[in-house]
């Protein structure tokens, strides 16, 4: 008996220690999020983190409330240091879907040098572009 219930709690507690630990900023973003609320600007707010895990877990809330009040606070990240953030970012701009992120998005495609993050950039393109930005993307693409 005493072997089942120390097989038991150990089996009980190593799990535990391996769960992901999230921050009390990380909950209050992902609270907002499934309450679909910008929380008095505070979601927006916690894009100016010095966290990049904070900005970056900010952005693609917004991107689930898609709500295109945010896209002027989401385009100064596109040239944020942390490739982690971009990407957020660019997937956000997508998922809004605003034709006001086209030429910003345009722009970052120009200088990004991490393929994934030009990826998502061309992946948003494709959600919130036009035939400007379709000839824009055409262009680009080296021959």
């Amino acid at each position: 008996m005493r072997k089942v219930l120390v097989s038991a709690s150990l089996f009980l507690a190593i799990p535990a220690s391996f769960a992901q630990q999230t921050t009390p900023q990380e909950r209050e973003i992902l609270f907002l999020q499934d309450q679909r609320s910008l929380g008095n600007g505070k979601l927006v707010g916690f894009l100016s983190s010095t966290d990049s895990k904070l900005r970056a877990r900010a952005a693609i809330a917004l991107a689930n409330l898609q709500d295109t009040s945010s896209t002027k606070d989401l385009t100064p990240l596109l040239n944020d240091s942390d490739v982690t953030v971009r990407a957020s970012v660019a997937f956000a701009l997508g998922q809004i879907g605003s034709r006001i992120s086209c030429v910003p998005l345009l722009e970052c495609l120009k200088s990004e040098r991490d393929a994934a993050v030009a990826r998502r950039i061309l992946e948003a393109l494709g959600r919130c572009g036009d035939q400007f930005c379709l000839d824009s993307v055409i262009a680009f693409i080296p021959r």
